[in-house]
């Protein structure tokens, strides 16, 4: 042991002299100290070594809400048309049914003449029909005839029917036609309640299939949208409970239910989509907000130390590694920490059963400060 400790002491002053050093800082101190029997007594420095403990480590990520596919819809235009009124504007909140905008053109009226006029010729073809069947009893040349009258009954019916599904797509009621005449108009409906987010449409505007005049967003079924890295995808599954906090909440934590895990890696960040649903859903949430999703873990033997045990200095932690009288400073990568312990990474081989300080390192490193 004094051998392995001697050569980790070796090492650490080769580095730290490597080097100009424009200035004194944690790298370029002094890694070793040695203190007498009443120094150590003072200081009640204690050591312990690296144990396994058991860990039930989080993961945390950065996350926002998002809203269901069904939850968030996209108003067009059935057909093409001009818009001459719009009734909403961005933030206002409709109900599903709303009247939100009224289209004009003049095709409107084409496809209302097609229909009434194959609507006033279905009793001519129906009239045909019979008196060709009837007169088919008789001669049988006017088979073919009564053959043909058949055909051009079902060719209209099913152009009556094609025009009516297209008037009714539209928005245009047919038995409001043939009662009351052609209109030059339709409506456009909220198809959904929710909030309007966006507004494309203006008075005069054409618009199509294509373009969208309004976008409704129903919020009160927000779900959670984070990404994970690829190694934890094996760690999460349907139903598994998380948890979130909002950035200006402090520390309190909401739950919620992951739902959908992605199947498909993102190659650039190496990362996979997870979405989970809220156990309740605060109204003054809006889809967007930031949020921080905290997973726990399996629970794992980790090597660890006691956090204080660990010196944090310029974003490095070190630890001080007794041998006899004398204390090495020795850097260190920590892990994830669980009730007052510190998991340590990748462990080298020489202070593995050392003793380790785990009481006094201030005033260790306060010592080692005044050389």
């Amino acid at each position: 042991m004094m051998k392995k400790i001697k050569y980790i002491f070796f090492i650490i002053l080769i580095t730290s002299c490597q080097g100009e050093k424009k200035e004194r800082n944690i790298e370029d101190s002094p890694v070793s100290i040695i203190l007498s029997h009443k120094q150590i007594q003072k200081a009640d420095i204690k050591t312990d070594s690296i144990s396994r403990r058991l860990f039930s480590p989080t993961f945390r990520c950065n996350g926002y809400f998002s809203i269901h596919p069904n939850k968030l819809a996209t108003v067009t235009a059935p057909i093409n048309g001009f818009v001459k009124k719009m009734f909403y504007n961005t933030g206002d909140y409709v109900k599903k049914g709303a009247l939100l905008a009224v289209l004009r053109h003049q095709d409107y009226i084409k496809i209302q003449k097609d229909y009434i006029e194959a609507k006033n010729q279905v009793d001519y073809y129906i009239e045909d029909f019979k008196r060709q069947g009837e007169l088919s009893l008789e001669h049988a040349a006017s088979i073919k005839k009564m053959q043909r009258a058949k055909t051009d009954y079902w060719a209209n019916e099913a152009r009556l029917r094609a025009l009516k599904a297209q008037m009714e797509f539209i928005g245009i009621d047919a038995e409001k036609v043939e009662k009351e005449g052609f209109t030059t108009t339709i409506n456009i409906y909220a198809p959904i309640s929710g909030y309007i987010t966006r507004v494309e449409g203006n008075i005069g505007k054409f618009v199509d299939s294509y373009t969208f005049i309004y976008e409704i967003a129903d919020i009160n079924e927000l779900l959670l949208s984070f990404e994970i890295p690829v190694y934890l995808y094996y760690n999460v599954y349907k139903n598994m409970p998380v948890m979130f906090s909002l950035p200006d909440t402090g520390n309190a934590l909401s739950g919620a239910i992951i739902k959908g895990i992605g199947q498909i890696f993102n190659t650039e960040t190496n990362t996979v989509g997870i979405i989970a649903q809220p156990d309740s859903v605060n109204k003054a949430l809006r889809p967007g907000m930031n949020v921080e999703v905290i997973i726990d873990l399996k629970d794992k033997l980790l090597p660890s130390l006691p956090d204080e045990a660990i010196m944090k200095l310029n974003n490095n932690s070190f630890i001080f590694v007794k041998d006899n009288n004398n204390f090495i400073r020795v850097p260190v990568k920590t892990g994830s920490t669980n009730n007052g312990y510190t998991e340590i990474k990748d462990i080298p081989e020489e202070i593995e059963n050392a003793d380790i300080v785990v009481s006094g390192i201030q005033y260790l490193n306060k010592m080692l400060n005044n050389l």
